[in-house]
């Protein structure tokens, strides 16, 4: 991820998945340190910022279709914090605070599989799918861990008890992120390629043979029919065109002004 931070990389969100990264390795750091750490930097703070990190990989998606996301999103990141912190040191739950975490996994990997279907229409890439696919386990990970939270009987008996549900969430989120990662810059590199591609074709349009008219001068585009080279130039190319009219064509059209274009051509000018 050190080559993210081009500000072309930034444009697809690269920047943005980077930062998320990091703040998720730190939030699992300091998951590992209950019992040494106090509450407030192993549950407050590290769960808030694995919620903040997926909410920045949702931005990284919609910057990646350059979309611009609203800010609102982030008031999740802040009212997480208040919530923890409440069932925290107000009124200790560690259900609640770990349905708080989850629930938010899941409406958030919901929208960042959403985001990725509305990319481009028609078939995805692999990279999209794959991408899509960590998403979706994320997701389906966090949804057993919220059926488990409610419907097993005392589900977390301890702030340090593991279960087989308990581990699963644990590894599972860990391993899926690398895929995820993996994922997107294979989607960056697809949308990447696809640019050159288009570029490539731009110029071969214009470095081939150019078939034109001898008598009109309209050249024959690449479906067989016949255009005006101005519109043909404007379509392929970034030229802008200034229309006037040269000395000779000025004589020809306009021969009682014929005078006019003998000036114009003695001071290296056309008539306009």
């Amino acid at each position: 991820m050190l080559a993210s931070w081009s500000e072309k990389d930034q444009d697809r969100g690269l920047r943005l998945w980077a930062t998320a990264i990091g703040f998720q390795g730190i939030g699992w750091v300091l998951l590992g340190l209950r019992g040494s750490a106090s509450d407030f930097l192993s549950v407050v703070i590290a769960n808030s910022l694995l919620v903040l990190s997926v909410i920045l990989i949702y931005h990284a998606l919609n910057r990646f279709r350059k979309v611009s996301l609203k800010p609102r999103i982030y008031l999740v990141a802040g009212v997480i914090p208040l919530l923890l912190t409440f069932f925290c040191y107000v009124k200790p739950d560690i259900i609640v605070r770990a349905l708080i975490v989850a629930v938010a996994l899941v409406i958030v990997a919901t929208l960042c599989v959403k985001t990725i279907l509305s990319v481009q229409p028609g078939p995805k890439p692999f990279s999209h799918w794959l991408t899509m696919a960590g998403f979706s386990a994320s997701g389906l990970i966090a949804i057993l861990r919220v059926l488990h939270l409610l419907l097993v009987p005392d589900p977390l008996p301890s702030l340090f008890a593991r279960g087989p549900v308990q581990n699963a969430f644990i590894v599972g989120q860990s391993v899926i992120i690398i895929i995820l990662t993996f994922g997107f810059m294979l989607m960056c590199n697809d949308q990447s390629n696809a640019e050159l591609q288009a570029a490539l074709r731009e110029v071969r349009t214009l470095s081939g043979l150019l078939p034109i008219c001898a008598s009109c001068k309209s050249v024959r585009n690449d479906q067989g029919y016949w255009q005006q080279i101005e519109s043909y130039l404007r379509e392929h190319t970034d030229t802008v065109f200034s229309h006037g009219i040269c000395p000779e064509c000025f004589r020809r059209l306009y021969p009682q002004f014929k005078h006019l274009a003998d000036q114009d051509a003695n001071s290296g000018t056309g008539a306009s």
